[in-house]
């Protein structure tokens, strides 16, 4: 009997459409069907594992060469996509009430979550740039019409969400430039080695566009309501896709070894503009956000210089605390009207999946992120970059700060038509999935110093200082100096004005499409004058 990686694939796929025929004829049943599919979805991935590693090479009508692989590592990650989607259905989003302007009968439906499940699961199984760029397209439609069915402010003007779908199509243009630029002997898998520097980079670029770091996140959204087990789905996808890529990079060519420098600099860039906007809390879709951008940025660094073995455990961190942090977090429901007090024990029980969020973003012990982090720290110790290793463990502080005001200063929310126990039980499956004991054993006391002072310090700003405004008020009063000469501070006012003008003028160069197609064609210029 052949055995087919995309099992599992078209399992979900089917799935999805099943669904969505028992979303209109028999809405009763749409949970156990869901479950059912999921089901089977966990049995399939199962077997698949007891056969590895596996290819499968298919070619369409024009000759189009796709390969298909599940190796270990692509198997492991598979697993953990189909924990967070299990974790979002087992969570109540099917069951939420129906929204008066939705296009389909329920606010977040089995259908949005299995359809995005089975797109999202085809780039981990691509084992070639061909059957990349398939599965990337594929999830980018499905992500946006998901985006386009359960966000009722798009409705009316489906043009607002142009921006986001343009930076996710740039992914593609670059997946075919690399292809494009490969030896014909090296497109039949992702095996990068020898490869030209321009068509690595354009890989590498492309895997930075669909993992949304910085400075290409703008993809992500902030702007719209979206159901929170939704959102978790909706980040998680593509930058999960882009991980894999990264990681494929990493394994088979020398793309760390060229560019690791900016590449730590947009890392650490785009941990400190996540940590920002997660302080900044203008919306907790915006701060949750934040967090993924963080999140995102702390995985490409540790892949970079740690190299491909940790990808699942940040992918892991990536997919089940991003989980946690846009709502599947199984948090207390606020009782309703004349009930009961709920017992101290529940309450406590209640906050393991936040707690297990915190310590896996911070790489606390017993954790996923632990051996991503201490493996990140003991490689800058190793090559004496103390600077680099002092800048995370203060980003690190402001990202538990972060974390902590995500959970601690939103308040209880009522949900009419969710179980309490559902939520517990998504909770805890995530939590269950993030736990782990690599990495305990081999870390010297300075990294496990740092781990602990990132823990302790963030904990300290969170229980003694105020509120994220305070804290930037502080700041704005400490840097601000008063020239004691009239005419230096003239010269300044000057330069910052000039600066200002440029900065405008830039921002509306890059404002809009436009801006993306100016982007585009820098980042096109850059590749060929590397290559």
């Amino acid at each position: 009997m052949d055995v087919s990686p995309l099992w599992v694939f078209w399992i979900l796929l089917i799935g999805a459409a099943v669904v969505t025929a028992v979303t209109y004829f028999q809405p009763r049943f749409v949970g156990r069907a869901a479950a059912a599919v999921m089901t089977l979805a966990w049995l399939a991935w199962w077997l698949l594992g007891r056969r590895l590693p596996i290819l499968a090479v298919t070619t369409d009508p024009s000759s189009v060469f796709f390969s298909w692989q599940m190796d270990k590592m692509s198997w492991q990650l598979s697993g953990v996509w189909l924990l967070l989607v299990t974790a979002v259905q087992t969570s109540g989003g099917g069951r939420r009430a129906a929204s008066e302007e939705s296009l389909i009968g329920l606010r977040c439906p089995p259908l949005a979550a299995l359809l995005l499940a089975a797109t999202g699961l085809a780039p981990l199984l691509a084992g070639n740039l061909a059957a990349l760029l398939a599965a990337a397209l594929l999830l980018i439609g499905a992500w946006s019409a998901v985006l386009w069915l359960c966000v009722a402010d798009i409705h009316d003007n489906p043009a607002q969400m142009r921006p986001q779908v343009v930076w996710l199509m740039l992914s593609l243009l670059f997946i075919w430039l690399g292809a494009t630029m490969a030896p014909e002997s090296g497109v039949s898998s992702l095996d990068m080695r020898g490869w030209p520097t321009a068509a690595t980079s354009s890989v590498l670029t492309a895997a930075w566009l669909l993992l949304g770091a910085w400075p290409f996140h703008g993809w992500r959204p902030t702007e719209w309501d979206l159901p929170p087990e939704l959102a978790a789905l909706i980040h998680t996808a593509p930058a999960l896709a882009g991980l894999t890529l990264l990681a494929r990079l990493v394994q088979s060519s020398d793309v760390s070894l060229g560019y690791s420098l900016f590449l730590t600099a947009f890392g650490l860039l785009g941990l400190l503009v996540g940590v920002r906007r997660a302080w900044a809390n203008f919306s907790p879709a915006a701060a949750a956000a934040g967090l993924a951008l963080a999140q995102v940025s702390l995985a490409a660094l540790t892949i970079v210089w740690v190299g491909a073995d940790v990808v699942v455990t940040e992918a892991r961190v990536l997919a089940l605390a991003a989980g946690l942090v846009f709502g599947v977090r199984g948090r207390r429901l606020k009782a309703a009207d004349g009930a009961g007090k709920k017992p101290v024990w529940e309450t406590y029980l209640f906050w393991i999946g936040p707690a297990a969020a915190l310590g896996a973003m911070a790489g606390g012990p017993f954790l996923a992120g632990f051996a991503g982090r201490t493996g990140l720290y003991r490689v800058w110790v190793e090559n004496g970059r103390f600077v680099l290793l002092l800048v995370a463990v203060l980003l690190h502080m402001l990202l538990v700060t972060a974390v902590l005001w995500r959970f601690g200063d939103s308040p209880e929310f009522e949900d009419e038509t969710g179980d309490p126990r559902f939520q517990l039980a998504a909770g805890l499956l995530l939590t269950a999935g993030l736990l782990s004991f690599s990495g305990l054993g081999g870390a010297p006391l300075l990294i496990w110093l740092a781990v602990l002072v990132s823990l302790a310090g963030g904990g300290l700003l969170f229980y003694y200082g105020g509120e994220a405004v305070v804290y930037r008020e502080a700041l704005r009063r400490a840097f601000t100096v008063e020239l004691p000469l009239d005419t230096p501070r003239q010269w300044l006012r000057d330069g910052g004005g000039w600066l200002e003008t440029a900065v405008r003028d830039a921002a509306a160069i890059l404002e809009g499409d436009g801006g993306l197609l100016w982007l585009l064609a820098l980042l096109i210029a850059f590749l060929l004058a590397g290559g």
